[in-house]
């Protein structure tokens, strides 16, 4: 979670777009990561992206991850 700050994911995200969304606070993420016990050989689809703080560290610790975002503009 170092290596891709939470904070670089708000700075890049355009607040017009990400309004009624949140980005995930670190705590949670590395919660819901934990839990999902993701491992080198797997592979993953996210649904509703946002945008992709959680999508980029699944990258780092699945073979693949999908991700799917319902709005253009997010995506």
């Amino acid at each position: 979670m170092r290596a891709l700050p939470r904070d670089h994911f708000i700075e890049m995200s355009n607040p017009s777009l990400v309004l009624g969304r949140s980005i995930p606070p670190t705590n949670a993420v590395s919660e819901i990561l934990n839990h999902a016990n993701i491992q080198p050989d797997h592979k993953m689809s996210l649904v509703g992206t946002g945008a992709g703080y959680v999508a980029a560290l699944a990258s780092k610790l699945a073979a693949k991850v999908v991700a799917l975002e319902i709005s253009d503009a997010m995506a």
